[in-house]
């Protein structure tokens, strides 16, 4: 086996030898979107937003991810860096620490939740303390994380198939005449197209920065695009799709499951049968959204890594039991609108890292994100986090959608410096 199952390169490039096959990498991707809280994003949409804009912003917002995700995989690719390594060369020595740092501390938040909502549905399902279920998933989650990026491959490997069968499973037993007499009041939409598809991006869009994390990987080019891929717009948008589907479906049977965070998606649903569609409907959303955790972990684990100069397996434990503490103290709620909110800082940093990026390709012999100097990224971001504050200040969400003007602002202006500059470094002509 290839030296990958002890090593995570937290410090160092992945090597040419250890590279992970197409298809591990892509499953991998795979696992990481393809969970029950997308879905459940996407019942929320179609309640609020109607089917036709939940399903526009849905197509469209997964086709914009796969664009960010694979370009900044790409960027993983080819050097075999991780996020927080690339974000060194690009933002300095010192100034990494804030962004890698936000990262690894909005993940791990992410982990913490991912963790929690099996547990709860767990624990309601069976009437277990929370507290123990959330302790036991976690350590869990926690003890396959330590496996690495192989380990994460394996755990997809049996997420995805369940997921899809619950799917189908779920809508083979929706009734079409579940309710007689007058329907009930479902709520009018109240979101535009705009505001939907801000919501699509920003589902995502913390995680899916972090692709250089999973994508350093890749054995080619092809192989680290079609990862991702199948992470976005192929998992991402299928378990969004399904879910607003879903509840339009139960929307049309006239039914009462009117809430998409308990009974208005498919594991909510079958958990109100009972019996064995609710024991399949546990088990699924342990080890779907189990998936899902246990990639937060691993890139929180990778960047804290780099950033302490520490081993990755001497980081996960510590870093998951805190996210296991916060998962069971029930603090986890308190930290969903915060990680939400938070979240609009983090497309610039996007912007400015794919700008460089493309800065970097232009320069013949560009090795390293030092090739250029770190001011520009930094300018970039803050002009996109100064944008995004100003949209949320003024409340202007509806007409500019918050996640596509933050990271344009920061790529447009590091795109420019970066122009700037390379024009400052060329030889010029001497005057005869």
């Amino acid at each position: 086996m290839p030296d990958s199952r002890h090593r995570e390169h937290t410090q160092d490039a992945v090597s040419g030898r250890e590279r992970l096959s197409a298809g591990r990498l892509a499953i991998t991707w795979m696992g990481f979107p393809f969970i029950l809280a997308i879905t459940m994003t996407g019942s929320v949409l179609v309640l609020t937003a109607g089917l036709r804009n939940a399903v526009l912003a849905t197509i469209i917002g997964s086709l914009a991810m796969f664009a960010y995700v694979g370009t900044l995989g790409e960027w993983g690719w080819r050097f075999g860096q991780s996020f927080a390594q690339i974000a060194q060369g690009v933002y300095g020595a010192r100034g990494y620490r804030i962004i890698s740092g936000l990262l690894s501390t909005l993940v791990l938040g992410w982990f913490a939740i991912n963790t929690a909502m099996p547990a709860e549905i767990l624990a309601s399902a069976y009437h277990i303390p929370y507290p123990l279920t959330a302790t036991i998933l976690g350590i869990l989650y926690v003890a396959i994380t330590a496996t690495g990026i192989v380990g994460l491959s394996r755990l997809s490997l049996s997420a995805v198939p369940v997921y899809v069968a619950l799917l189908l499973y779920a809508f083979l037993r929706l009734d079409p005449h579940a309710t007689s007499g007058a329907p009930p009041a479902w709520p009018a939409p109240i979101m535009g197209f705009w505001p939907a598809l801000s919501a699509v991006l920003a589902a995502f869009a913390d995680s899916g920065t972090l692709a250089p994390d999973f994508n350093r990987w890749a054995k080619t080019r092809a192989a680290s695009w079609t990862a991702s891929a199948c992470g976005f717009p192929l998992g991402f948008g299928l378990a969004m799709g399904l879910g607003e589907l879903f509840t339009e479906s139960l929307r049309a049977a006239h039914t009462h499951f009117l809430q998409p965070f308990q009974n208005g998606n498919p594991v909510g649903y079958l958990l109100a049968f009972g019996g064995l569609p609710a024991a399949f409907a546990v088990a699924v959303a342990v080890l779907n959204q189990g998936s899902n955790a246990t990639h937060c972990l691993y890139n929180s684990t990778v960047g804290t890594a780099k950033l302490m100069a520490l081993r990755y397996r001497a980081t996960v434990p510590w870093l998951g039991l805190l996210g296991v503490v916060i998962a069971a103290s029930g603090v986890w709620k308190y930290l969903l609108d915060w990680l939400q909110l938070i979240g609009f800082a983090v497309p610039p940093i996007g912007g400015a890292l794919i700008a460089r990026y493309r800065a970097l390709l232009k320069r013949t012999g560009a090795t390293e994100a030092t090739d250029l100097s770190s001011h520009a990224p930094w300018i970039g971001t803050a002009i996109g986090w100064m944008a995004g504050g100003a949209i949320l200040l003024t409340h202007t969400q509806a007409a500019a959608p918050l996640a596509l003007v933050t990271f344009a602002a920061a790529f447009l202006t590091t795109s420019l410096l970066d122009a700037r500059i390379a024009s400052n470094r060329e030889p010029r002509a001497v005057k005869s």
